[in-house]
């Protein structure tokens, strides 16, 4: 297997925007969050504070994802016909697409650099690995790869432990998405960052944004202050380690073979060479994520039926008591009206009028004349 050169390349050329910063790129749970902090401690800007996804309890610190970008790609996946658990979007089918969706991708970078008046900008979206042959154009000679490396068993069992899902699935997503990401970066230069030594070795996130930031124009790197990136990492937000015991436990023979070539990378600047067969993912992984995505589909599915059928129950029994109370309010101002009518029959007054009522009353023979 090919190893990646340790390397500096000049930037592509091609479309300017204007822009200057890095993408980080690399599944969720791999440490993109925490990566993304580092850049925006040393002087990065990935929006305004109602512009970037908060803190949950997964993501304590914050998410860091520039809520713009969540947001259109959330309506890129709408439009091809997914959503973010599914599996990626046909790639044939985006580069289709690219001409007529290129220009909103150029406009949300244009307007966060706005925003940032000068400051490079630190994009962090996990959805832009499933839309890279969308994004790909966009991104090249505007912002620098960051590609963050963690173990896929620790990746698959902090999906589990945050959100239940299968670690089977969230290795075959994690294939999916890395190849994906390999295939667009192979013949680039990248910054690697692993996620395990950065937290074994906090100056080494200095290291990185440096290096990352040399390739900003100048007046973008003169902002930047790479020794503060160092004490934005907090290494007791890693809960899951694996080893080599759980690699062999869980890794299919391709996702040993893909993780093998990843961990073997410098951390740092490299051109990346990627082996041809590691930069499209398996159909086995293709499938257990489609299948996946068809049962999470189906459940929200269920689940939105059970609701409605739930609240057309709560409607009917709301409807069901208001009849019974209507019913009874019914019965209750019959009652009183009998009671009335039995009051004022027995009454004094209805006694003595009696007489004189019986001859108000016409009679049948004086009403036929």
């Amino acid at each position: 297997m090919k190893n990646s050169r340790v390397i500096v390349r000049p930037r592509k050329e091609g479309a300017d925007l204007g822009l200057s910063g890095v993408v980080i790129l690399g599944p969720g749970r791999s440490g993109t969050s925490a990566i993304a902090r580092a850049f925006l401690a040393a002087g990065y800007f990935a929006g305004g504070e109602d512009e970037v996804l908060g803190a949950a309890a997964g993501n304590p610190l914050g998410h860091y994802e520039p809520l713009p970008v969540l947001r259109l790609n959330e309506e890129l996946l709408a439009e091809l016909g997914h959503s973010w658990w599914a599996d990626r979007p046909d790639p044939e089918a985006q580069l289709r697409e690219r001409e007529r969706i290129q220009p909103r991708l150029e406009a949300v970078l244009r307007a966060m650099a706005e925003s940032a008046a000068g400051s490079p900008l630190v994009v962090k979206e996990p959805r832009i690995n499933s839309l890279l042959p969308l994004w790909g154009p966009v991104l090249d000679n505007v912002l620098h790869p960051v590609l963050a490396l963690r173990d896929p068993v620790e990746i698959a069992l902090s999906h589990n432990r945050r959100d239940g899902t299968t670690p089977a699935h969230a290795l075959a997503a994690w294939e999916v998405q890395m190849a994906t990401v390999l295939e667009w970066l192979d013949g680039r230069t990248v910054s690697v960052a692993p996620y395990a030594q950065l937290l074994e070795r906090p100056q080494l996130a200095s290291e990185l944004v440096a290096a990352a930031s040399a390739h900003l124009e100048p007046a973008s790197a003169a902002r930047i202050d790479p020794g503060a990136a160092s004490a934005a990492l907090d290494a007791g937000l890693r809960h899951e380690m694996a080893g080599a015991a759980a690699q062999a436990e869980y890794l299919t023979a391709r996702q040993t073979e893909l993780w093998d070539f990843l961990r073997s990378l410098p951390a740092g600047e490299v051109e990346l060479s990627a082996p041809q067969e590691l930069r499209s993912p398996s159909e086995a992984a293709l499938i257990a994520v489609h299948k996946e995505s068809e049962q999470i589909d189906f459940a929200a599915t269920h689940g939105d039926v059970c609701r409605q059928l739930e609240e057309a129950g709560a409607r009917l029994t709301e409807l069901e008591q208001s009849r019974a109370q209507a019913r009874n309010e019914l019965e209750r101002a019959e009652a009183r009206h009998a009671a009335e009518v039995a009051e004022i029959a027995n009454s004094v007054s209805w006694r003595i009028t009696a007489p004189l009522r019986g001859v108000a009353k016409p009679r049948a023979s004086d009403a036929r004349g």
